[in-house]
């Protein structure tokens, strides 16, 4: 009975992927374990945990510190906005994993075609009047992160 619940669960495990190689250098197939669908579904099980522990929060609130539903209204609308606030500004600028909060002599003004490093390479406006033929040849991506 617990083997036929948990079976399903193997769909999350990691899977074997190719990796794509020079023509010649090994004859065997080169593979890689693919950990993405493990660590989405990790992540939303962790998700899922933690939004349900908001109640416990709010029953223990209430039993230690005898909040009444004002109280606890207020407790919950404040972290509802820091939650807000970290999502919405301190999360996307002022993460070190986002690269578009490093600022970088190199990059272009806005409108004109962004070389800046570690992004793709685009124009925010498209191709304008402005740009050369071969301006707009180098629009292209940047290549993989690894």
């Amino acid at each position: 009975m617990v083997k036929s619940f948990i079976s399903p669960l193997a769909e999350f495990l990691p899977t074997d992927v190719p990796v794509a190689r020079s023509a010649g250098i090994l004859s065997w197939p080169l593979t890689r374990k693919d950990w993405s669908l493990t660590f989405l579904a990790l992540s939303l099980f962790v998700h899922t945990l933690s939004s349900g522990l908001f109640q416990l929060k709010y029953l223990y609130a209430e039993h230690v510190y005898d909040w009444t539903a004002e109280q606890l209204s207020y407790y919950i609308s404040f972290m509802g906005a820091v939650r807000a606030f970290h999502l919405l500004v301190l999360l996307p600028c002022g993460s070190p994993l986002n690269s578009a909060t490093r600022t970088d002599k190199r990059c272009s003004p806005p409108g004109h075609i962004q070389t800046c490093p570690g992004n793709s390479v685009v124009s925010s406006l498209g191709p304008t009047q402005h740009q050369r033929p071969q301006d707009q040849a180098q629009i292209h991506e940047a290549p993989p992160l690894l």
